[in-house]
């Protein structure tokens, strides 16, 4: 899994560098997040190469989100498919995190 991460503002700037999010790795994604959600309270997933996604792949991103709230943080997603935004509106995901075109526009609406 080719996750990576850098600290900008004091916001965690996950790079989710794979192309599905889905059942056959929903699993290592939680378990490779859970260490990098240990290490900071607020955070953006920078999703530009992400192509698809299915229910396991959103649970995923849930749990993640479950975690980060747990830790009164807040977490974010940018660069979002647009086939991906149209299954995040249909589930509604985007009532409970907040979407953004670009990482500078999800900075900036974190001061």
């Amino acid at each position: 899994m080719d996750i990576s991460r850098q600290i900008e503002q004091g916001i965690c700037i996950v790079n989710i560098d794979i192309d599905r999010l889905d059942a056959s790795n929903a699993d290592d994604f939680k378990q490779e997040m859970k260490a990098i959600i240990e290490q900071s309270k607020d955070f953006i997933f920078d999703l530009r190469s992400l192509d698809f996604i299915d229910s396991t792949g959103l649970g995923a991103i849930l749990t993640c989100l479950r975690r980060v709230t747990q830790k009164s943080g807040e977490l974010k997603v940018c660069n979002v498919h647009k086939t991906i935004l149209t299954l995040f509106e249909l589930v509604r995901f985007h009532r409970i995190v907040e979407i953004h075109e670009t990482v500078e526009d999800a900075l900036s609406s974190y001061k």
